[in-house]
């Protein structure tokens, strides 16, 4: 119990004005009576107690008492503690990600504990509180905004499942901090099971709390499924990993095309070591495969995958080249398997059947050649409609301008890093830079889709006739350091990574995570025809003037696309709920959060607010008055209910 405006109890100084009155002699009016003898012992009362008299029981004293007294308790607003939020504007960010699918509350899963969580707080809000929740998982989304509206709340909940494979709280609690900052008296509180990411630190002045979800952290889970194909024949290759603190007995069961095809019982070690295992397959050609395990944990979620041959055979390179042999452009993509092979610069129109066309030093003066293969450009020259070159620079030194962090990570240079020669290009619209020159800014690595295809450019040329210094006689010869050094062959592995890629991206057989988005080219047709894992056929057509449409994979399990109308043939590929912080469910008692109100970590103590009763106890007084007033106007009713009696009987007399 506490008050909140303690200051009002010195209205309680006013009782003592109130009992005064009543013990004033009361002043009576003199009227002329027969005889005294009757009053004598009325006045010599009012002569004892003059000028005060003795203090009787008085029903209307107490009643104005009491009156007075809710009344001034109502001013000093008293509270008590109770369950909820200590603020009258709360934020709440509520983890949706798929460790929150975990079954181990009494609620049922870790999602319904914090379902649970939210609605008590609402009802513990004080009258004039409010609550804003933050769905957060696959980033932020504002569920309901300063509501007091149970059944609007229960509604927004029932939409949110524990499905995002994404757990980074940073961009919604960076939007309930700008949230909270707005309110005088407002709370943060994050309801979630602690496996998450947050940001480095966090512009928050008001109160954050931490509500942890789930006490368990027994889970095992699939952490990687693949068909591999080599030269020994095609392999399932199966990754599990035991999250719990002790060993489990799980079966793993394997199926081909709904068919059984093997069994196992294994004993998985504890606190996250990984076992793995290898099937050969004896199918050929285009296959899927399911794999389960049966058994018990608290997250079923990650307990299947699934996992598709990619039935797409070598893939292949065609080097155009005004050299007649650079073997520095050959050797980096027969090291990933690819075939390659090279020809003269066409004088005609390029045709080609090639996965990749690399063109070196060599463009049409329109357009992009090669139909649907992907490009990789070195040096392009001048007079080319699409990459404009204006020119060459010499001596570039480059730089990465992280952009694109996946792929610059794997880019490194020596120091005594060396290249004759660029060519100045102005990177196209669709593109985005890599590398640029670090004196010029101009571009010297970039990547981007056109027209359903992947193009990369490099500026610098690695190998032929310099175009900054004549050479006498004219010859090839090596115009970087860089096909020496060992950054050299990575460089070329992740270019061919980005660019050796099958239709629609290279999703044949590829696993992705639920909740990505892909992207999918029309080529030669007018729609996408993408079966998802339930059977459910949808027709995707792109907008006016685009040449891909998009899909979001909401489901688990093995997806086919095919293009109508076109002779590509159709391919299949899969999405699977591996996410290995997802998989650790092993819940967190603190948030490691640092906000500029000081605190290093989000507590996790129990949610506690004010429950105010000042208007109960306004109410008190109002009955409490209404009484006081029927009590002093009882004679009055009395007398007047008498003279209608009176008047009644005389009229019927």
């Amino acid at each position: 119990m506490g008050l909140l405006t303690p200051f009002a109890l010195l209205g309680l100084a006013l009782l003592a004005p109130v009992i005064a009155m009543y013990l004033l002699k009361r002043r009576r009016d003199e009227v002329p009576v027969s005889s005294l003898y009757l009053w004598e012992q009325v006045v010599q009362d009012m002569e004892a107690n003059a000028p005060w008299q003795r203090l009787r029981r008085n029903l209307l004293l107490l009643l104005q008492l009491l009156v007075l007294l809710a009344l001034i308790f109502a001013l000093a607003r008293p509270f008590t503690t109770r369950a909820g939020s200590a603020g009258r504007s709360v934020i709440a960010v509520l983890d949706s990600s798929l460790s929150m699918a975990a079954q181990d509350s009494t609620e049922g899963t870790r999602l319904d504990a914090a379902r649970a969580e939210l609605r008590r707080l609402l009802d513990g809000l004080p009258a004039d509180g409010t609550l804003t929740v933050i769905r957060a998982g696959d980033g932020a989304e504002i569920l309901l905004a300063n509501t007091r509206d149970s059944i609007a709340l229960g509604q927004a909940l029932d939409r949110v499942q524990a499905t995002a494979t994404d757990s980074d709280l940073s961009q919604a609690l960076t939007l309930a901090a700008a949230a909270a900052e707005r309110e005088a008296e407002s709370e943060v509180v994050v309801l979630s099971d602690g496996a998450v990411t947050l940001p480095e630190s966090l512009a928050l002045s008001r109160p954050l709390r931490y509500v942890p979800l789930g006490d368990s952290r027994n889970n095992q889970a699939i952490s990687a499924l693949q068909v591999e194909r080599n030269e020994a024949g095609t392999q399932l290759f199966v990754q599990l990993v035991n999250y719990n603190d002790a060993e489990a007995n799980r079966r793993l069961v394997i199926e081909v095309d709904g068919t059984p095809f093997s069994a196992a019982d294994l004993l998985l070690p504890p606190d996250g070591q990984a076992i793995s295992r290898l099937f050969p397959i004896s199918a050929e050609g285009d296959f899927a495969v399911e794999a389960r395990l049966e058994g018990e944990d608290v997250l079923p979620a990650d307990d299947r995958a699934w996992a598709v041959a990619d039935p797409t055979s070598q893939q292949r390179v065609e080097i155009i080249s005004p050299s007649a042999s650079n073997r520095y452009l050959r050797l980096p993509f027969e090291l990933v398997g690819a075939e390659v092979t090279q020809s003269p610069v066409p004088s005609d129109t390029l045709r080609t059947e090639a996965d990749l066309l690399v063109l070196d030093r060599w463009l049409p003066s329109q357009g992009l050649p090669g139909g649907d293969a992907n490009l990789l450009l070195i040096a392009p020259p001048i007079g080319n409609d699409t990459i404009r070159a204006t020119g060459t620079i010499t001596n570039p030194v480059p730089i990465k301008t992280g952009r694109l962090p996946l792929i610059e990570e794997n880019l490194f240079f020596a120091d005594d890093l060396f290249f004759v020669e660029a060519q100045a290009t102005d990177a196209p619209p669709w593109a985005t830079v890599l590398l640029e020159d670090a004196n010029r800014g101009t571009p010297l690595l970039w990547v981007g889709e056109e027209g359903g295809r992947r193009v990369a450019m490099l500026a610098t040329p690695l190998y032929g006739q310099p175009q900054s210094i004549p050479l006498d006689p004219p010859r090839d010869v090596v115009l970087t350091n860089l096909v020496y050094q060992p950054s050299y062959p990575v460089l070329m592995a992740t270019l061919a990574d980005y660019l050796l890629v099958g239709p629609a991206g290279g999703l044949a057989g590829r696993s992705l995570t639920v909740g990505d988005a892909v992207t999918l080219p029309l080529l030669d047709s007018a729609s996408v025809e993408l079966t998802l894992p339930d059977g459910t056929v949808e027709t995707l057509a792109a907008s006016d003037g685009q040449a891909t449409t998009r899909a979001v994979l909401n489901d688990a399990g093995v997806y086919a696309v095919r293009w109508l109308g076109s002779d590509q043939p159709a391919l299949r590929f899969t999405a699977n709920r591996i996410v290995p912080s997802e998989s650790n469910i092993a819940p967190a008692p603190t948030l490691a959060l640092t906000t500029t109100a000081g605190n290093d970590a989000a507590s996790a103590l129990p949610l506690e607010g004010r429950q105010e009763l000042w208007r109960p106890l306004l109410l008190v007084g109002l009955l409490l008055l209404m009484a006081e007033w029927l009590l002093y106007n009882r004679d009055a009713f009395q007398r007047r209910t008498h003279n209608a009696e009176r008047t009644t009987k005389t009229q019927s007399g």
